[in-house]
């Protein structure tokens, strides 16, 4: 559907085999809802060229500071088995060694970090994780995190936007993406606090917004700082990239959305 433009998908999810299944059917189950794959980083590849993408960011999640290691060094090697994807790593922010976890993912040559306030169970502002950002900014890691509501999690919700904004204010010069638009159903906080500042939204799981609400962050914001994603397997990207092309953005900005910007920030 958009074979003349490149399309990198910055937001999908896949699992090493032994536990990709049982991964997709607790998170399906906290969620209430259907998976597009079975979780598999082949299966995972099959639908997303089905769907028309080139390239597609992994972000996994360490949701205890055991994982850090396993999490890191399996991203590692799947970027060097497979050209099609490139995994992020992940850090639990409130470990105790998660410095040392850090400097694993830079030296195995992982472009960022994902976090996830919901699943770590912590707010984005907690000045205790302030390191954490000023590390990843002197050392040119992207930082990439789950904002807004959770289909999985009660309120309070751990990423609001103006917990992002003091983030921002806190550590100029961090490369941050925000999922889901800003935060996810939650468009005028995003259009309150972050339309306008340094930072990068996604357009994870937003194909169910309204499209003329969305135009008008992307306006405001500047398609310089939108990145395709799909939240694969939560959201199919042809739906996504359909989505985004009924707002008649045009086509200089969706070829910055949909691969330019990504490739810009990955360096």
């Amino acid at each position: 559907m958009f074979a003349d433009k490149m399309v990198l998908d910055f937001h999908t999810h896949a699992w090493p085999d032994k536990i990709a299944r049982a991964a997709l059917a607790l998170m399906a189950g906290r969620s209430d809802l259907t998976p597009l794959t079975d979780g598999t980083y082949a299966h995972t590849e099959q639908m997303l060229r089905s769907w028309g993408v080139d390239h597609a960011i992994v972000l996994p999640v360490a949701t205890k500071a055991s994982q850090h290691q396993t999490i890191n060094e399996f991203a590692a090697s799947i970027n060097a088995q497979n050209p099609f994807f490139t995994s992020f790593g992940s850090v639990h922010p409130l470990s105790p060694d998660v410095f040392e976890a850090l400097q694993t993912v830079l030296d195995l040559g992982l472009r960022g970090i994902k976090l996830h306030p919901e699943y770590q169970q912590f707010f984005i502002d907690d000045e205790r994780v302030f390191p954490v950002y000023e590390w990843c900014r002197d050392h040119h890691l992207i930082v990439i995190a789950h904002t807004g509501a959770d289909v999985g999690y009660p309120p309070p919700y751990h990423s609001d936007p103006q917990r992002i904004a003091y983030v921002l204010d806190a550590v100029p010069g961090l490369t941050f993406v925000a999922a889901h638009l800003g935060s996810y159903q939650n468009c005028k906080g995003a259009k309150k606090y972050l339309v306008g500042r340094d930072i990068y939204f996604d357009t994870a799981f937003i194909a169910g917004y309204d499209p003329a609400e969305v135009k008008e962050i992307v306006l405001e914001h500047g398609a310089d700082h939108i990145l395709f994603g799909s939240d694969c397997p939560w959201m199919s990207a042809e739906k996504g990239l359909s989505f985004l092309h009924q707002l008649e953005l045009g086509n200089e900005a969706e070829e910055k959305i949909f691969a330019g910007n990504a490739l810009k920030i990955l360096g």
